[in-house]
């Protein structure tokens, strides 16, 4: 997982900082209370990680108790990945 994880920070750091956002992204960062994405963002990064871990995500899956953090956006990935 901690591949993912480290994918899944850059790409949010990426997101951060296009937004120019004062907050530093770690793997408990509180994605939602933070607000350093906007929902195109997070339709990029589910893009993304579609593309980069060869999964689809299931639209039922897409909640907030799965991209709270990095973290569980990484859990995400992988319970998306197994199946």
């Amino acid at each position: 997982m901690d591949d993912v994880l480290g994918t899944v920070l850059g790409r949010l750091r990426e997101l951060a900082n296009a937004e120019e956002a004062s907050v530093t992204v770690e793997a408990d960062t509180q994605l939602l209370e933070e607000n350093i994405w906007s929902s195109i963002d997070f339709l990029d990064l589910v893009t993304f990680l579609e593309g980069e871990y060869g999964f689809e995500a299931d639209p039922e899956a897409l909640t907030a108790e799965n991209f709270l953090t990095p973290a569980a956006v990484a859990r995400f990935v992988e319970q998306a990945r197994a199946k």
